[in-house]
């Protein structure tokens, strides 16, 4: 007959292998399931961190185009006024500026009129320069050169038998300026792009 004491000791052993076996098993279970947890919640996190930095990268993308929109009429009159800077010093250094300035503005003037241009004292003596042959105004009965202090370097004013072309400084920097601010306008009015 079996020993009882050997089949309770066998019993035991078979429990006790039983017991760290489901152990084993529930310890691998748990550490897979704790595992795959972990790793969802890591990427749940990780997702609502990059859609953090999504909504920050956007906010900070608005706040940048809401400044720009901003200062933008203070950048572009900056930008003008630079520009108006360098074209003066321009003028004063390339008397071809002043040429075309002048032939810019007699192309306006209707042919076979009788022309007096106004010009500052230091310009009218480039221009006379260049009309002394009458090559330069074909078409026009004659051109008289006014010296006039009243008129700022590099402009003119041409008086004919039809009225008056003003080729100010002045004048053409109104032109500009209402131009860039038309255009100002008509931006401001767009939709911002994304």
């Amino acid at each position: 007959p079996p020993d009882p004491r050997l089949e309770a000791e066998r019993f035991l052993q078979e429990t006790r292998r039983r017991a760290e076996e489901i152990e084993s098993q529930a310890y691998n279970q748990g550490f897979a399931q704790g595992r795959k947890d972990g790793e969802e919640l890591g990427r749940r996190q990780y997702e609502a961190r990059a859609q953090r930095l999504q909504e920050i990268i956007r906010s900070l993308e608005d706040q940048v185009r809401r400044m720009l929109a901003k200062h933008e009429a203070q950048v572009i009159r900056l930008a003008t006024a630079v520009a108006r800077a360098l074209v003066r010093t321009e003028i004063r250094t390339n008397p071809d500026v002043l040429r075309v300035a002048v032939q810019a503005a007699m192309e306006r003037v209707v042919e076979g009129s009788r022309v007096r241009l106004h010009l500052h004292p230091r310009d009218a003596e480039i221009v006379a320069e260049h009309y002394a042959s009458g090559a330069a105004a074909p078409g026009r009965s004659s051109v008289e050169i006014i010296p006039d202090p009243q008129v700022r370097r590099s402009g003119c004013l041409i008086e004919t038998d039809f009225g008056l072309v003003d080729a100010t400084v002045e004048t053409r920097w109104q032109a500009l300026s209402e131009a860039v601010e038309e255009l100002l306008r008509e931006r401001t009015r767009l939709p911002a792009a994304d």
